[in-house]
């Protein structure tokens, strides 16, 4: 449960699995120009089913961002 499905470009979407770390999000959609917007200090570790079930939904810049 921690894998990168899909990098959908053209409708600037991903599809990941729960488990997947918010970095490897980042690093992944990189060569594309996009990166994962949260950035908390704690990107190494944050899970991006852990950002669905928390704050992301109150964040000021939730989504993938060129």
């Amino acid at each position: 449960m921690n894998k990168v499905l899909e990098i959908d470009t053209a409708n600037q979407r991903a599809v990941v699995q729960p488990g997947v770390v918010n970095l490897e999000l980042s690093n992944a959609t990189a060569k594309y120009g996009y990166y994962y917007a949260p950035d908390p200090s704690s990107q190494k570790a944050c899970t991006i089913g852990g950002n669905c079930g928390g704050e992301l939904r109150w964040s000021a810049h939730p989504g993938l961002w060129a």
